[in-house]
């Protein structure tokens, strides 16, 4: 499906009086209506504080059309695109459904093979839906988005844990993904206002600490490693494993540190109240955060972000039910700017690559966020030999919250 989006608001005035979809005002005694994962007045109240070079975009699906909203810190529009709601949802199964089969050979240690042709039927089965869905909801928005260099996506529960960043477009006999062009950061419930948050820490690699987390039991073999290649970097690091991983010290380190590094596995849930990690192999409740613990993290003005390592972090098999979204809002809720985490599972040596070029990139740019992620997903993706340009390696990451 492909066609041209046709423009129902435009302006602060219009979207907020016109489009229910995006607007409270405007589904006022309105009863049984669906809408977005964003409002248009929660935009508008914080749009003086958006990056400059930022658009927020997000989607509402319904029968035979999309509603998009695209704001920036000084216009916003809504258009309706011709975009079929079950054939997008369709496109989401099966892409999910690649993700699940590339998963289960690589439990059974068969490797996912590198890009050589990207006609090659392994590689297509898992591009080709994610070319649908970005031939219905990002080729007719281009044009609207070729003056920003960040995307925040905000979207519908049903297209939670799609990496948009691995949107692709076809250039004849190659694609050029969304990543290529863009930064991308995604919007949680609740996490519009991390877009706009003054930092007063710095993630400079002489000062700011960085606390790890890791599982030593042998059962992310990875995570030793990434614990070595951060303390090479962020030489005031501090690492926990076994019975030192508690909640307690999870509460003093991110009360103090300006990057968690927790290569541990947690579990998602759309109820903020199942929320939890296990930082250790060991029994007992002490080596488990809980929404109670992340309540108890004081104010810490350096805090800027927690990276989950272990891969399957921030989402889970049942994607549309537990989305990574939700796993993004209790860390927002806690006070972190920004969360990176994986969608799904990868190989420990992909992990360790990607994360190796995101921390050494992150110490080398100031800091800033979406572009060490992006950097970090390029370089897989434009391997020379093709290993991790599958985007079933570099797209399993994703960045919630403040891009910069």
């Amino acid at each position: 499906q492909t066609g041209t989006a046709r423009k129902i608001a435009s302006g602060w005035q219009a979207v907020l009086t016109q489009v229910p979809q995006f607007s409270r005002m405007a589904r006022t005694g309105m009863d049984n209506i669906s809408y977005g994962a964003i409002d248009a007045a929660d935009i508008y109240e914080v749009r003086d504080k958006l990056p400059q070079d930022l658009a927020i975009v997000s989607y509402h699906l319904t029968g035979s059309t999309a509603i998009v909203l695209i704001a920036t810190k000084r216009t916003i529009n809504c258009r309706e695109l011709p975009a079929d709601r079950e054939h997008i949802r369709t496109a989401a199964r099966a892409f999910r459904a690649a993700i699940r089969e590339y998963e289960n050979k690589a439990s059974l240690g068969i490797p996912v093979a590198p890009v050589k042709s990207w006609t090659d039927p392994g590689v297509f089965r898992i591009v080709s839906p994610l070319l649908d869905i970005s031939t219905c909801l990002i080729d007719p928005i281009r044009a609207e988005l070729a003056q920003v260099k960040t995307i925040a996506f905000a979207l519908p529960d049903e297209l939670s844990g799609i990496p948009f960043h691995a949107l692709p477009r076809d250039i004849g006999g190659s694609y050029n993904f969304l990543i290529q062009s863009y930064g991308i950061t995604y919007i949680s419930p609740g996490g519009l206002r991390k877009l706009t948050d003054t930092h007063t820490g710095s993630l400079n690699p002489k000062t700011c600490r960085v606390g790890i987390f890791y599982d030593s039991s042998g059962e992310l073999p990875g995570a030793i490693r990434e614990k070595n290649l951060i303390k090479a970097i962020y030489k005031n690091s501090i690492a926990y494993t076994g019975y030192a991983a508690t909640a307690e010290q999870f509460i003093a380190a991110a009360s103090s540190c300006g990057i968690l590094h927790i290569a541990a596995h947690n579990q998602a849930d759309p109820n903020p109240s199942k929320f939890s990690i296990k930082l250790a192999k060991s029994v007992g409740d002490r080596f488990t955060v809980g929404l109670d613990s992340m309540l108890r993290i004081s104010k810490n003005p350096n805090l800027q972000l927690a990276v989950l390592s272990a891969c399957d972090t921030i989402s889970t098999a049942d994607i549309e039910a537990f989305g990574a979204a939700y796993t993004a809002q209790v860390f927002a809720l806690a006070g972190f700017p920004s969360l990176i985490g994986g969608l799904w599972k990868i190989s420990d040596d992909a992990s360790v690559s990607l994360m190796s070029t995101f921390y050494r990139t992150l110490a080398l740019n100031g800091g800033r966020r979406a572009e060490a992620i992006r950097r970090a997903q390029l370089s897989m993706l434009q391997s020379s030999d093709g290993r991790y340009a599958n985007p079933f390696y570099w797209a399993a990451f994703a960045l919630y919250g403040d891009p910069r």
